[in-house]
């Protein structure tokens, strides 16, 4: 599926629930290099298994993530910082390694740094947190409403996304589209992809996160000082500091950057055109390198710690870094309090990059991670529990890892035995579960042998599956082995019945090169009820793509024609298949299916359909891609 995932900030609970028993003062080596070493092996996700942990290059492999760049501070330095994999994996381009002054895409991040600006501005005297910004709007009018006439919007609400305004996030164009103006983006007419920015609440009222408002307050500041946002934000910051591989210029000068990555799909693919360009500069905008985000967090730590910080305040800081109101957010950050200890910190999701920054207020401590595939948003987590661990940050939960159970031979013999076998989640759906080595494994076909989790051992004939945080619980052996799973996900439980006998389920069908007997079986379902949501193209879609990333190109191709049988006006689905095609080298075919996912949308487009919006986009990149058309800004 040709979509983008929400840029939702990533809650610190959520980053570090595994972050366990490691109190202020504990105990942590003395030398960088094996810091350094112990992060790269610890990587675990939020509930983990005693004893158990992957290394990075484990994770980028299962995650799909080309490239990682990370730095760690501590002590209000930089401890470390490097860069791991590859910056893009476009065929036919060099293999050039991740450095730690490597390009990555902020995303959200980008907010962060443009509410420095901000307030250095205001520091100035030029801007005033709490004036109303119509006051500085020329080259664009804020639409005044009854809850902007009841309470002026400030700068105050824009930074704290408790304005009331719309519009979430931003898709970003492609490097082969129109791109709008700010103020075409601002009244969300074509080509913005994305809806008018209102306020449609009172501000001053609840958090509602709002890229929305930092594009507005973006006019605000090119309208106060008439300069270019993009040297304007260089001059109130990267130059104070002396940074040297930031930028907000949008598309990416890469002449005068050439160290920058690409963007990658969640399956590793890149994404058309290598990367998205965002004139949303000061919501999703940012470009910038490990080693000069660091630096921008440690003046942040410095001004907090003893007003040394080159860009702002103490003063300005502190108020940066306190919440307003009853949000999670101060001005420009996400605001954590965890038994005292106060962290700020804020991600950062474009398409194709999943990033995060977090800080501790007061004792500089620190990790920025930057990523170049959707599939870093699961390796992040796992890369900052591991930070957590080793450099002995402040407890967020007591939450003890999950005991192996003691050894049983004789009923472990027995459950290596019974296990093994398929289990029935639904009509279409099953768990598999393999036994390897002695080891017990789990996968959910169609995905590939590659996406097979290990089962731990945790109690009599119960598993975790510490990849995927779910629980396996078998009854009494039968016959044939366990007749019965049970499999808890969070609070819920689900029985699962063994599937006896040689019939398939239609994926199963499709994975085992069986495509007439799949088709026939979707067909079947489609017939008892067109509305079935295991019919739903999205899902369909997914399918075909794991079909595809697992080198069964056969069965990607089967089932992906079929799903445009079942689903005629589906964009998604065409554009599914119109990437298999390409992938296989069926240009023709490819354009064919294209042309069909552009003419669907077209149908019934408008420019506040994000979804429709992202499908036409990127067919009309791959399109462009097959002709062999440059992207804008290419060198």
């Amino acid at each position: 599926m040709l979509a983008v995932r929400s840029s939702r900030p990533l809650q610190v609970a959520a980053l570090l629930l595994c972050a366990a028993k490691y109190a202020m003062g504990g105990t942590v080596v003395d030398d960088a290099a094996e810091r350094q070493r112990l992060v790269l092996t610890s990587l675990r996700p939020q509930t983990t298994v005693a004893g158990a942990g992957w290394t990075l290059a484990e994770r980028m492999a299962r995650h799909h993530v080309p490239g990682v760049a990370i730095a760690v501070i501590r002590n209000f330095e930089i401890d470390w910082v490097a860069g791991f994999g590859v910056r893009d994996t476009t065929p036919g381009a060099q293999a050039l390694p991740v450095t730690k002054d490597t390009l990555f895409q902020a995303g959200s991040i980008s907010k962060t740094v443009a509410a420095m600006g901000t307030l250095a501005l205001v520091q100035s005297g030029k801007l005033a947190l709490d004036a109303p910004v119509s006051k500085y709007l020329k080259s664009w009018a804020l639409p005044e409403n009854e809850f902007t006439k009841a309470v002026p919007l400030t700068i105050t609400h824009l930074l704290s996304h408790t304005g009331g305004v719309t519009v979430h996030g931003f898709l970003g164009y492609t490097r082969y589209e129109s791109v709008p103006t700010l103020p075409q983006i601002l009244a969300g007419v074509l080509p913005a992809n994305s809806p008018p920015i209102l306020v449609d609440k009172q501000p001053g009222g609840e958090f509602r996160y709002a890229g929305g408002g930092t594009t507005m307050l973006q006019q605000a500041i090119v309208d106060v000082t008439g300069a270019p946002y993009p040297s304007t934000l260089k001059s109130l910051v990267f130059d104070q500091l002396g940074l040297t591989h930031s930028t907000y210029e949008q598309p990416l000068p890469e002449g005068r950057f050439p160290d920058h990555s690409a963007g990658h799909l969640i399956s590793g693919r890149p994404t058309p055109g290598r990367y998205q360009i965002h004139p949303e500069l000061s919501a999703a905008g940012l470009w910038v390198s490990a080693e000069d985000l660091a630096k921008i967090v440690i003046d942040l730590q410095k001004s907090l710690r003893d007003d040394s910080g080159k860009v702002l305040k103490k003063d300005t800081v502190t108020r940066m870094v306190t919440p307003v109101g009853a949000g999670p957010t101060g001005l420009g950050v996400f605001v954590e309090d965890h038994r005292g200890e106060i962290y700020f910190e804020h991600n950062g999701a474009n398409v194709g990059f999943r990033n995060a920054m977090f800080s501790h207020r007061d004792d500089g401590l620190g990790v920025v991670v930057l990523t170049n595939s959707d599939g870093g948003g699961e390796l992040l987590p796992e890369i900052l529990n591991a930070v957590a661990q080793v450099y002995a940050w402040p407890t967020f939960f007591e939450r003890e890892p999950i005991a192996l159970a003691e050894a049983d031979p004789a009923a472990e013999a027995e459950e290596l035995q019974a296990a093994p076998g398929r289990y029935e989640i639904n009509a279409d759906a099953t768990m598999v579960i393999t036994r390897e080595n002695d080891r017990l494994f789990v996968h959910f076909p169609p995905e590939g042998a590659t996406s097979k989790d290990l089962l731990h051992r945790v109690g009599p004939r119960t598993y975790f599956a510490m990849d995927r945080g779910i629980q396996i619980r078998f009854d009494e052996p039968g016959d044939l082995g366990f007749e019965d799973a049970y499999l808890k996900a969070g609070k819920t439980e689900k029985y699962l019945e063994r599937l006896e006998g040689d019939s398939l389920t239609p994926a199963e069908a499709f994975s085992a090169g069986k495509f007439d007997e799949g088709a026939a079986l979707y067909r079947a379902l489609a017939k008892a009820d067109p509305n079935d949501p295991l019919l739903e193209p999205d899902r369909l879609d997914s399918f075909s793509m794991q079909f595809q990333d697992g080198g069964q190109t056969d069965a990607a191709l089967a089932l992906a024609r079929l799903v445009v049988e079942i689903h005629p006006d589906s964009p998604s689905s065409f554009a599914t298949l119109g990437r298999i095609y390409a992938a296989t080298g069926d240009r023709l075919a490819a354009k064919k299916a294209f042309e069909t996912a552009v003419s669907r949308v077209d149908a019934e487009f408008s420019a506040e359909d994000a979804a429709r919006h992202s499908v036409r986009s990127q067919a009309l990149a791959a399109l462009a891609e097959l002709d062999g058309k440059p992207p804008a800004g290419a060198r």
